[in-house]
């Protein structure tokens, strides 16, 4: 029987654009010309893009996480720019705000969580570069009262799939990880990793891009409820 649901959060819970350089972020270019930045706002997207490429491949190799500060600081490496501790900060929460505005709650997520929450206890687990940014959220979906822990990469250290960052979550829920069920839409952090870490997982994978169990295969995150009702009916 599952006690706990583990949730992603970043293309789970909510839909986002992945590719930096889809995106704009012209208040942000405008105050990195103002610390001296001198190219345009594709220049600065295209920089900012490669600098915070590179901190993703450092972390897919060591499993630890960088801040938005830290991407800033690195955006400011790459074009010269001496950027004080204050500065960094200031552009990197410009940047994080402009980003925001792509994000979008999948639809039908917090009818779901309202519904489950009477029936399970309820974690978010995310890789993240903000310590704020998903707790807001929760609370702008009307659920955060709904979610007994969240646990963020950016205040743990270490990213998923790093198995610690499942042992916190199940160490916070006080479940045993054969009674947690991870959902999430990313095979290695959210499927493979708590597997590993000996929880069920059920992967977002409509299009049946990976090898796994049928009965492990969702096409949206909507259909936990089903699995669940499948749980307990047996």
């Amino acid at each position: 029987m599952v006690k706990a649901l583990l949730f992603d959060f970043f293309g789970t819970l909510v839909e986002y654009q992945p590719d930096r350089a889809m995106l704009g972020a012209p208040r942000t270019h405008e105050l990195a010309a103002a610390l001296g930045f001198e190219g345009d706002h594709d220049r600065f997207v295209d920089v900012w893009d490669s600098a915070s490429l590179s901190l993703e491949a450092d972390s897919r190799r060591t499993l630890r996480e960088f801040s938005m500060t830290d991407a800033a600081v690195a955006f400011g490496a790459a074009t010269g720019l001496n950027l004080s501790g204050d500065e960094a900060v200031a552009l990197g929460e410009l940047y994080l705000e402009e980003w925001m505005r792509h994000v979008e709650v999948v639809p039908g997520v917090p009818d779901l969580i309202r519904r489950l929450a009477g029936r399970v206890d309820i974690a978010v687990v995310s890789n993240t570069h903000d310590r704020n940014m998903v707790p807001d959220m929760l609370d702008d979906m009307g659920v955060g009262a709904e979610i007994d822990s969240i646990v963020l990469s950016v205040d743990h250290g270490w990213i998923k799939p790093h198995d610690s960052m499942y042992t916190v979550a199940l160490d916070r829920l006080g479940c045993a990880p054969p009674d947690a069920m991870f959902v999430g839409d990313t095979f290695e952090a959210d499927y493979a990793g708590p597997i590993r870490a000996g929880m069920q997982a059920l992967l977002i994978d409509p299009h049946g891009e990976h090898s796994i169990p049928a009965g492990h295969r969702i096409a949206t995150v909507l259909d936990v409820a089903t699995v669940l009702d499948r749980d307990i009916a047996r």
